[in-house]
């Protein structure tokens, strides 16, 4: 989320914006996915008004392109619906945070929300099936691995692999520096 998105000599890649002017597409840049904002935080309301960021309107779908492409091919279009998900921000709750937010503040359109519900719903139902097959310990075990063996071919095959140990490793760090504290405390006292 920003007053002003610029988007510059850029390729291949996807941005869901909570902005209330148009992207700015400049340089060689190609091949860009606009959408909406898809995530939220605790402090977020509180850091869109330190911003000056208003829920709407919502500009994020109409870039102004200041790029000339060499091929004539489109250098962004709007994110079908069905590859718009929610970004899970990986930070704990702080309960001593007051107002907190507790979802993603900017209007999402219809066809994007609609696509959310689907997918909840799908796993609602996946997971129901699951629960009736009433597997044996052996068999869940088995199944639990076959997920876990195709969703790392998964994260192998998109370039997401790299993301989650990333992820694992701000994780640690983040545990290691709550912890440095309480050490160096009980080590002083």
């Amino acid at each position: 989320a920003a007053r002003q998105v610029v988007i510059s000599n850029t390729h291949d890649s996807s941005f869901n914006l909570g902005t209330n002017q148009p992207p700015l597409i400049l340089g060689d840049s190609r091949n860009l996915s606009l959408g909406p904002y898809n995530t939220y935080y605790d402090l977020l309301e509180q850091h869109l008004e330190e911003a000056g960021v208003a829920r709407e309107p919502q500009a994020w779908s109409q870039p102004e392109v200041a790029v000339i492409s060499e091929n004539g091919a489109a250098v962004t279009c709007q994110l079908p619906p069905e590859q718009f998900l929610p970004f899970v921000v990986p930070f704990r709750r702080d309960p001593k945070v007051a107002n907190t937010t507790m979802s993603n503040p900017f209007p999402v359109p219809e066809p994007y929300a609609q696509a959310v519900e689907d997918n909840v719903r799908s796993v609602a139902e996946i997971r129901k099936k699951v629960k009736q097959a009433n597997l044996g310990d052996p068999e869940r075990h088995e199944l639990q691995n076959c997920i876990q063996v195709h969703f790392k071919d998964w994260l192998a095959s998109t370039g997401n692999l790299r993301q989650i140990y990333d992820l694992a490793m701000l994780e640690r760090e983040a545990d290691m520096q709550a912890r440095a504290p309480s050490e160096s405390s009980q080590e002083t006292g």
